[in-house]
Protein backbone atom coordinates (compact mmCIF):
# COMPACT_ATOMS: atom_id res chain seq x y z
CA UNK A 1 0.00 0.00 0.00
CA UNK A 2 1.45 2.86 -1.15
CA UNK A 3 0.57 6.28 0.77
CA UNK A 4 1.37 9.78 -0.85
CA UNK A 5 2.13 11.38 2.67
CA UNK A 6 2.10 15.07 0.98
CA UNK A 7 -1.45 14.51 1.21
CA UNK A 8 -1.29 13.58 4.92
CA UNK A 9 -2.08 17.05 6.44
CA UNK A 10 -4.93 17.40 3.81
CA UNK A 11 -6.38 14.04 4.48
CA UNK A 12 -6.18 14.81 8.44
CA UNK A 13 -7.90 18.27 8.22
CA UNK A 14 -10.79 16.81 6.50
CA UNK A 15 -10.48 13.64 9.17
CA UNK A 16 -10.63 16.62 12.09
CA UNK A 17 -13.53 18.19 10.20
CA UNK A 18 -15.52 15.03 10.01
CA UNK A 19 -15.19 14.31 13.58
CA UNK A 20 -15.95 17.93 14.81
CA UNK A 21 -19.11 17.35 12.38
CA UNK A 22 -20.47 14.09 14.22
CA UNK A 23 -19.10 15.84 17.51
CA UNK A 24 -21.46 18.37 17.65
CA UNK A 25 -24.51 16.31 15.90
CA UNK A 26 -24.13 13.99 18.76
CA UNK A 27 -24.09 17.03 21.21
CA UNK A 28 -27.21 18.40 19.67
CA UNK A 29 -29.48 15.13 18.97
CA UNK A 30 -28.13 13.36 21.78
CA UNK A 31 -26.06 11.21 20.45
CA UNK A 32 -29.12 8.87 17.53
CA UNK A 33 -31.18 10.73 14.66
CA UNK A 34 -34.68 9.59 14.73
CA UNK A 35 -36.12 9.39 11.46
CA UNK A 36 -39.24 10.48 10.25
CA UNK A 37 -42.25 7.79 10.31
CA UNK A 38 -45.19 9.91 9.17
CA UNK A 39 -44.14 11.13 5.53
CA UNK A 40 -47.60 10.80 3.70
CA UNK A 41 -49.57 10.10 6.08
CA UNK A 42 -52.44 12.20 7.65
CA UNK A 43 -50.86 15.15 9.61
CA UNK A 44 -54.21 15.61 11.79
CA UNK A 45 -53.83 11.52 12.93
CA UNK A 46 -54.86 11.57 16.90
CA UNK A 47 -51.70 9.22 17.03
CA UNK A 48 -49.17 12.55 16.62
CA UNK A 49 -51.44 14.74 18.42
CA UNK A 50 -50.85 13.79 22.14
CA UNK A 51 -51.06 16.61 24.57
CA UNK A 52 -49.18 17.60 27.36
CA UNK A 53 -49.18 19.41 30.77
CA UNK A 54 -50.20 23.18 30.19
CA UNK A 55 -49.25 23.06 26.56
CA UNK A 56 -52.50 20.90 26.42
CA UNK A 57 -54.83 23.48 23.72
CA UNK A 58 -57.63 22.94 21.40
CA UNK A 59 -57.13 24.17 17.37
CA UNK A 60 -60.32 25.87 16.62
CA UNK A 61 -60.70 25.81 12.61
CA UNK A 62 -61.77 30.19 12.32
CA UNK A 63 -64.02 30.02 9.79
CA UNK A 64 -63.03 26.98 7.99
CA UNK A 65 -59.04 26.69 9.64
CA UNK A 66 -57.37 28.37 6.37
CA UNK A 67 -59.24 31.01 5.79
CA UNK A 68 -55.98 33.07 5.94
CA UNK A 69 -55.44 32.50 2.76
CA UNK A 70 -58.63 30.85 1.09
CA UNK A 71 -61.86 32.15 1.14
CA UNK A 72 -63.60 32.00 4.35
CA UNK A 73 -66.49 29.79 4.71
CA UNK A 74 -65.78 27.98 1.31
CA UNK A 75 -65.52 24.36 0.99
CA UNK A 76 -61.77 24.40 0.40
CA UNK A 77 -61.41 26.48 3.96
CA UNK A 78 -63.27 23.52 6.38
CA UNK A 79 -61.54 20.84 4.11
CA UNK A 80 -58.03 21.75 4.20
CA UNK A 81 -58.36 23.57 7.98
CA UNK A 82 -59.52 19.64 9.11
CA UNK A 83 -57.04 18.10 7.18
CA UNK A 84 -54.15 20.59 8.57
CA UNK A 85 -55.69 19.51 12.22
CA UNK A 86 -58.38 21.36 13.83
CA UNK A 87 -60.18 19.66 16.54
CA UNK A 88 -63.46 22.22 16.02
CA UNK A 89 -64.49 23.76 12.72
CA UNK A 90 -66.19 27.21 13.34
CA UNK A 91 -68.58 28.27 10.80
CA UNK A 92 -70.41 31.70 11.47
CA UNK A 93 -74.30 30.95 10.66
CA UNK A 94 -76.60 34.00 9.25
CA UNK A 95 -80.39 33.03 7.99
CA UNK A 96 -82.66 33.66 4.90
CA UNK A 97 -85.88 34.99 4.44
CA UNK A 98 -87.20 31.22 4.56
CA UNK A 99 -85.06 30.26 7.56
CA UNK A 100 -81.65 28.41 5.78
CA UNK A 101 -78.61 28.93 7.67
CA UNK A 102 -75.74 29.77 5.26
CA UNK A 103 -72.14 30.38 6.38
CA UNK A 104 -71.36 33.68 6.42
CA UNK A 105 -69.50 36.62 8.76
CA UNK A 106 -71.78 38.91 8.28
CA UNK A 107 -75.43 39.39 7.73
CA UNK A 108 -74.32 41.75 4.53
CA UNK A 109 -73.95 39.02 1.72
CA UNK A 110 -72.70 41.97 -1.00
CA UNK A 111 -69.10 41.56 1.95
CA UNK A 112 -68.16 38.26 0.82
CA UNK A 113 -69.93 37.32 -2.27
CA UNK A 114 -70.50 38.54 -5.55
CA UNK A 115 -74.19 39.99 -4.71
CA UNK A 116 -73.82 43.07 -6.32
CA UNK A 117 -72.70 41.77 -9.80
CA UNK A 118 -75.66 39.04 -9.59
CA UNK A 119 -78.54 41.49 -8.10
CA UNK A 120 -77.23 44.98 -8.48
CA UNK A 121 -78.74 48.21 -6.54
CA UNK A 122 -81.83 48.11 -8.12
CA UNK A 123 -83.11 44.80 -7.15
CA UNK A 124 -84.98 44.22 -4.32
CA UNK A 125 -82.43 42.18 -2.62
CA UNK A 126 -80.67 45.77 -2.15
CA UNK A 127 -81.67 47.62 1.30
CA UNK A 128 -80.46 51.41 0.43
CA UNK A 129 -80.36 52.70 4.03
CA UNK A 130 -81.97 50.25 5.84
CA UNK A 131 -82.05 51.53 9.97
CA UNK A 132 -80.48 47.95 11.50
CA UNK A 133 -78.96 47.73 14.69
CA UNK A 134 -76.20 45.20 15.33
CA UNK A 135 -75.16 45.29 19.15
CA UNK A 136 -73.57 42.81 21.18
CA UNK A 137 -74.38 43.64 24.41
CA UNK A 138 -76.43 46.80 25.44
CA UNK A 139 -77.21 47.91 28.89
CA UNK A 140 -80.56 46.46 28.38
CA UNK A 141 -78.32 43.06 28.65
CA UNK A 142 -76.52 43.67 32.27
CA UNK A 143 -73.23 42.86 33.32
CA UNK A 144 -70.52 45.14 34.27
CA UNK A 145 -69.42 47.14 31.15
CA UNK A 146 -71.85 47.49 27.60
CA UNK A 147 -70.51 48.02 24.42
CA UNK A 148 -73.33 49.01 21.59
CA UNK A 149 -72.12 48.51 17.79
CA UNK A 150 -75.14 50.27 15.66
CA UNK A 151 -74.94 50.64 12.07
CA UNK A 152 -77.08 52.30 9.48
CA UNK A 153 -76.26 50.98 6.38
CA UNK A 154 -77.08 49.87 2.75
CA UNK A 155 -76.27 46.35 1.56
CA UNK A 156 -77.44 43.16 0.56
CA UNK A 157 -78.62 41.62 4.05
CA UNK A 158 -79.45 37.52 4.10
CA UNK A 159 -82.92 38.24 5.60
CA UNK A 160 -83.66 39.85 2.08
CA UNK A 161 -82.42 36.59 0.05
CA UNK A 162 -84.42 33.55 -0.10
CA UNK A 163 -81.78 30.19 -0.20
CA UNK A 164 -82.79 30.02 -3.75
CA UNK A 165 -81.25 33.62 -4.03
CA UNK A 166 -78.17 32.55 -1.97
CA UNK A 167 -77.55 29.87 -4.43
CA UNK A 168 -77.19 32.09 -7.29
CA UNK A 169 -74.28 33.65 -5.67
CA UNK A 170 -70.32 32.54 -5.42
CA UNK A 171 -67.30 33.71 -2.68
CA UNK A 172 -64.93 36.28 -2.58
CA UNK A 173 -61.75 36.17 -0.68
CA UNK A 174 -62.42 39.70 0.41
CA UNK A 175 -59.39 39.81 2.70
CA UNK A 176 -57.23 38.86 -0.49
CA UNK A 177 -59.06 40.41 -2.85
CA UNK A 178 -58.41 40.75 -6.16
CA UNK A 179 -58.06 37.22 -5.57
CA UNK A 180 -57.47 33.67 -7.93
CA UNK A 181 -60.27 32.13 -6.08
CA UNK A 182 -62.66 34.75 -6.87
CA UNK A 183 -63.04 33.25 -10.49
CA UNK A 184 -63.29 29.86 -9.33
CA UNK A 185 -67.64 29.85 -8.70
CA UNK A 186 -67.12 28.39 -5.17
CA UNK A 187 -70.68 28.40 -3.41
CA UNK A 188 -72.10 29.72 -0.27
CA UNK A 189 -72.44 26.84 1.59
CA UNK A 190 -75.40 26.11 4.01
CA UNK A 191 -75.30 24.81 7.81
CA UNK A 192 -76.74 21.46 6.89
CA UNK A 193 -73.91 21.12 4.04
CA UNK A 194 -70.89 21.54 6.17
CA UNK A 195 -72.51 18.70 8.60
CA UNK A 196 -72.80 16.63 6.16
CA UNK A 197 -69.08 17.51 4.69
CA UNK A 198 -68.08 16.61 8.21
CA UNK A 199 -70.16 13.11 8.88
CA UNK A 200 -69.94 11.60 5.66
CA UNK A 201 -66.47 12.74 4.19
CA UNK A 202 -64.04 14.51 6.37
CA UNK A 203 -63.99 12.49 9.67
CA UNK A 204 -64.12 9.20 7.98
CA UNK A 205 -61.35 9.88 5.75
CA UNK A 206 -59.43 11.29 8.80
CA UNK A 207 -60.47 8.78 11.10
CA UNK A 208 -61.30 11.08 14.21
CA UNK A 209 -64.37 12.89 15.08
CA UNK A 210 -64.48 16.81 14.34
CA UNK A 211 -66.34 18.86 16.54
CA UNK A 212 -68.38 21.94 15.84
CA UNK A 213 -67.97 25.43 17.69
CA UNK A 214 -70.67 27.51 15.55
CA UNK A 215 -71.69 30.93 16.16
CA UNK A 216 -74.98 32.65 15.31
CA UNK A 217 -74.70 36.03 13.85
CA UNK A 218 -76.88 39.04 15.57
CA UNK A 219 -79.69 36.12 16.69
CA UNK A 220 -81.40 39.07 17.52
CA UNK A 221 -82.14 40.92 14.45
CA UNK A 222 -82.96 37.11 12.94
CA UNK A 223 -85.14 36.27 15.46
CA UNK A 224 -87.14 39.55 14.95
CA UNK A 225 -87.47 39.35 10.89
CA UNK A 226 -88.04 35.71 10.53
CA UNK A 227 -90.70 35.36 14.06
CA UNK A 228 -89.42 32.44 15.59
CA UNK A 229 -86.32 31.40 17.92
CA UNK A 230 -83.29 31.08 15.98
CA UNK A 231 -81.41 29.35 18.41
CA UNK A 232 -84.25 26.63 18.23
CA UNK A 233 -83.57 26.37 14.85
CA UNK A 234 -80.12 26.10 14.95
CA UNK A 235 -79.89 23.18 17.46
CA UNK A 236 -82.53 21.66 15.55
CA UNK A 237 -80.34 21.75 12.88
CA UNK A 238 -76.89 20.34 14.95
CA UNK A 239 -79.36 17.45 16.50
CA UNK A 240 -80.67 16.43 12.88
CA UNK A 241 -77.24 15.70 12.10
CA UNK A 242 -75.91 13.47 15.35
CA UNK A 243 -74.16 16.53 17.27
CA UNK A 244 -76.80 16.31 19.52
CA UNK A 245 -79.35 13.98 21.24
CA UNK A 246 -83.26 15.52 20.95
CA UNK A 247 -85.28 14.47 24.35
CA UNK A 248 -89.03 16.10 24.97
CA UNK A 249 -90.46 16.13 28.49
CA UNK A 250 -93.89 16.11 29.46
CA UNK A 251 -95.16 19.58 28.74
CA UNK A 252 -93.68 18.80 25.21
CA UNK A 253 -90.57 21.27 25.69
CA UNK A 254 -87.53 19.80 23.76
CA UNK A 255 -83.93 19.51 25.42
CA UNK A 256 -80.78 19.10 23.49
CA UNK A 257 -78.21 16.73 25.19
CA UNK A 258 -74.38 17.36 23.65
CA UNK A 259 -72.72 13.96 22.72
CA UNK A 260 -69.26 13.49 23.44
CA UNK A 261 -66.92 13.34 20.21
CA UNK A 262 -66.35 9.93 20.97
CA UNK A 263 -69.78 9.19 21.01
CA UNK A 264 -70.26 11.18 17.60
CA UNK A 265 -67.32 9.25 15.89
CA UNK A 266 -69.50 5.62 17.22
CA UNK A 267 -72.48 7.20 15.61
CA UNK A 268 -70.33 8.08 12.20
CA UNK A 269 -68.95 4.56 12.53
CA UNK A 270 -65.69 5.09 13.03
CA UNK A 271 -64.30 2.07 14.46
CA UNK A 272 -61.31 3.19 16.99
CA UNK A 273 -61.77 6.78 19.52
CA UNK A 274 -58.95 8.14 21.17
CA UNK A 275 -60.88 8.12 24.04
CA UNK A 276 -57.97 10.48 26.20
CA UNK A 277 -58.24 12.81 23.79
CA UNK A 278 -62.06 12.69 22.89
CA UNK A 279 -63.53 10.81 25.44
CA UNK A 280 -64.72 13.93 27.65
CA UNK A 281 -64.83 16.66 24.80
CA UNK A 282 -67.90 17.78 23.39
CA UNK A 283 -69.00 17.59 20.03
CA UNK A 284 -70.52 20.90 20.06
CA UNK A 285 -69.49 24.36 21.41
CA UNK A 286 -71.71 27.14 21.14
CA UNK A 287 -70.51 30.83 20.81
CA UNK A 288 -72.37 34.54 20.86
CA UNK A 289 -70.90 38.39 21.08
CA UNK A 290 -74.98 38.31 22.54
CA UNK A 291 -75.41 37.23 26.12
CA UNK A 292 -79.43 36.60 25.88
CA UNK A 293 -79.04 34.33 23.18
CA UNK A 294 -76.41 32.27 24.98
CA UNK A 295 -79.31 32.77 27.58
CA UNK A 296 -81.76 31.30 25.89
CA UNK A 297 -79.15 28.21 24.66
CA UNK A 298 -79.03 27.89 28.23
CA UNK A 299 -82.20 26.55 28.83
CA UNK A 300 -82.43 24.55 25.88
CA UNK A 301 -79.06 22.32 25.82
CA UNK A 302 -76.53 21.55 27.93
CA UNK A 303 -74.04 21.97 25.51
CA UNK A 304 -70.87 24.26 26.54
CA UNK A 305 -71.44 28.25 25.94
CA UNK A 306 -68.54 30.33 25.31
CA UNK A 307 -69.34 34.05 25.70
CA UNK A 308 -67.14 36.59 23.28
CA UNK A 309 -66.04 39.33 24.70
CA UNK A 310 -63.88 42.03 23.35
CA UNK A 311 -61.06 44.07 25.08
CA UNK A 312 -61.90 47.69 23.41
CA UNK A 313 -65.17 47.40 25.45
CA UNK A 314 -65.14 45.13 28.06
CA UNK A 315 -63.27 45.72 31.38
CA UNK A 316 -61.80 41.99 31.37
CA UNK A 317 -61.16 42.91 35.10
CA UNK A 318 -63.20 40.09 38.24
CA UNK A 319 -65.97 41.82 37.93
CA UNK A 320 -66.41 40.97 34.48
CA UNK A 321 -65.52 37.37 34.28
CA UNK A 322 -68.07 36.25 37.70
CA UNK A 323 -70.64 38.04 35.59
CA UNK A 324 -69.89 35.77 32.50
CA UNK A 325 -69.63 32.47 35.30
CA UNK A 326 -73.66 33.22 35.61
CA UNK A 327 -74.50 32.31 32.32
CA UNK A 328 -71.74 30.91 30.38
CA UNK A 329 -68.67 28.33 30.58
CA UNK A 330 -65.94 30.42 29.35
CA UNK A 331 -64.57 33.07 27.28
CA UNK A 332 -63.55 33.94 23.62
CA UNK A 333 -61.55 37.15 23.93
CA UNK A 334 -58.69 38.93 21.44
CA UNK A 335 -55.10 38.75 22.50
CA UNK A 336 -55.02 42.04 24.71
CA UNK A 337 -58.43 40.43 26.43
CA UNK A 338 -56.05 37.41 27.83
CA UNK A 339 -53.43 39.47 28.84
CA UNK A 340 -55.39 41.19 30.92
CA UNK A 341 -56.94 38.33 32.60
CA UNK A 342 -53.71 36.45 33.34
CA UNK A 343 -54.32 39.03 36.68
CA UNK A 344 -57.58 37.79 37.21
CA UNK A 345 -58.58 34.94 39.03
CA UNK A 346 -60.10 31.85 37.02
CA UNK A 347 -61.64 28.69 37.98
CA UNK A 348 -60.22 25.47 36.41
CA UNK A 349 -63.50 24.49 34.74
CA UNK A 350 -63.79 28.15 32.51
CA UNK A 351 -62.34 27.86 29.65
CA UNK A 352 -60.50 30.52 27.81
CA UNK A 353 -60.20 30.72 23.67
CA UNK A 354 -58.20 33.14 22.07
CA UNK A 355 -58.76 34.41 18.93
CA UNK A 356 -55.37 34.63 16.92
CA UNK A 357 -55.09 37.60 14.66
CA UNK A 358 -51.22 37.09 13.63
CA UNK A 359 -50.53 34.02 11.74
CA UNK A 360 -46.61 34.18 12.63
CA UNK A 361 -45.14 31.13 14.45
CA UNK A 362 -44.72 33.79 17.57
CA UNK A 363 -48.04 34.40 18.14
CA UNK A 364 -49.22 31.18 18.59
CA UNK A 365 -46.29 30.59 21.19
CA UNK A 366 -47.06 33.88 22.85
CA UNK A 367 -50.86 32.74 23.12
CA UNK A 368 -49.61 29.32 24.78
CA UNK A 369 -47.45 30.71 27.00
CA UNK A 370 -49.70 32.85 29.09
CA UNK A 371 -50.70 29.90 30.71
CA UNK A 372 -54.55 30.43 30.76
CA UNK A 373 -54.98 29.61 27.23
CA UNK A 374 -57.97 25.89 26.68
CA UNK A 375 -57.64 26.87 22.93
CA UNK A 376 -56.79 29.39 20.12
CA UNK A 377 -59.09 30.21 17.07
CA UNK A 378 -57.16 30.12 13.69
CA UNK A 379 -57.31 31.29 10.42
CA UNK A 380 -53.99 28.37 9.20
CA UNK A 381 -54.71 25.49 11.50
CA UNK A 382 -51.29 23.79 10.00
CA UNK A 383 -49.19 26.38 11.86
CA UNK A 384 -50.96 26.20 15.10
CA UNK A 385 -50.84 21.87 14.44
CA UNK A 386 -47.22 22.84 14.02
CA UNK A 387 -46.75 24.87 17.37
CA UNK A 388 -48.94 22.40 19.41
CA UNK A 389 -46.21 18.76 18.11
CA UNK A 390 -43.14 20.77 18.56
CA UNK A 391 -44.29 21.55 22.38
CA UNK A 392 -45.72 17.85 22.71
CA UNK A 393 -42.00 16.69 21.33
CA UNK A 394 -39.80 18.77 23.40
CA UNK A 395 -42.13 17.78 27.11
CA UNK A 396 -42.36 14.22 25.27
CA UNK A 397 -38.23 13.97 24.70
CA UNK A 398 -37.55 16.36 27.93
CA UNK A 399 -35.51 18.90 25.55
CA UNK A 400 -34.25 21.78 27.55
CA UNK A 401 -35.74 25.52 26.25
CA UNK A 402 -33.24 28.15 26.70
CA UNK A 403 -34.91 31.58 28.34
CA UNK A 404 -34.14 34.91 27.40
CA UNK A 405 -30.64 34.84 29.12
CA UNK A 406 -29.87 30.86 28.81
CA UNK A 407 -29.17 31.03 25.34
CA UNK A 408 -25.73 33.45 25.86
CA UNK A 409 -24.37 30.58 28.16
CA UNK A 410 -25.32 28.08 25.03
CA UNK A 411 -23.61 29.88 21.89
CA UNK A 412 -20.44 30.82 24.58
CA UNK A 413 -20.12 27.11 25.22
CA UNK A 414 -20.93 26.15 21.81
CA UNK A 415 -18.20 28.83 20.45
CA UNK A 416 -15.69 27.88 23.17
CA UNK A 417 -15.80 24.03 21.65
CA UNK A 418 -15.86 25.07 18.37
CA UNK A 419 -12.27 27.23 18.83
CA UNK A 420 -11.09 24.34 20.92
CA UNK A 421 -11.39 21.79 17.70
CA UNK A 422 -10.55 24.17 15.26
CA UNK A 423 -7.24 24.68 17.13
CA UNK A 424 -7.01 20.81 17.48
CA UNK A 425 -7.04 20.77 13.84
CA UNK A 426 -4.61 23.75 13.24
CA UNK A 427 -1.96 21.96 15.37
CA UNK A 428 -2.18 18.83 13.67
CA UNK A 429 -1.72 20.19 10.68
CA UNK A 430 1.48 22.34 11.71
CA UNK A 431 3.17 18.91 13.47
CA UNK A 432 2.38 17.00 9.70
CA UNK A 433 3.79 19.43 7.56
CA UNK A 434 6.78 20.12 9.85
CA UNK A 435 7.30 16.37 9.90
CA UNK A 436 10.15 15.62 7.91
CA UNK A 437 10.22 19.08 5.77
CA UNK A 438 14.01 19.12 4.95
CA UNK A 439 13.30 15.99 3.21
CA UNK A 440 9.97 16.17 1.52
CA UNK A 441 9.20 19.78 1.39
CA UNK A 442 11.54 23.07 -0.23
CA UNK A 443 11.65 26.31 1.40
CA UNK A 444 9.54 28.51 -1.01
CA UNK A 445 12.10 31.62 0.02
CA UNK A 446 15.16 30.02 -1.09
CA UNK A 447 13.16 28.98 -4.59
CA UNK A 448 12.43 32.61 -4.85
CA UNK A 449 15.71 33.33 -4.54
CA UNK A 450 17.07 30.88 -7.76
Amino acid sequence: LHVDRRMLPTRLCILVIILAVKLDLAVSHGGSRKERSDKGSDPSDPRKRNKLFSWDFTILGHRGGSSGFIPEHSLMSYTIGAQHGADYLEPDVVFTSDSVEVLQHHPDLGITTNAEQVFGQDSDQYTADDAIEYFWRTEHEGGPSTHPYRETSGGYFSWDFSYADVQRLSLLADDLSPSPFDGLDLPVMTLEELLQLIINELSPVLARPIGIIPELKYPHEYTQRLGEDVELLHLETLAKYGYLHKEVDANHEPFYYVKTLCQLAADIGLEDCEQDMYGEKPSVIVQSFNAPSLQIFANYTDAPLIYLGWYDYDSMDQEFVDWVITFADGLGLNTPGVESLQSVELDDEFAIYEYTHGFTVDAYFESVESGIIDGIFTDDSNTARCVQETLDYIADNDVKVAGNTQWLWHVSVGAAMGMMVTLMGVAMVYVCMTCESGRKYTNYAKVMQM
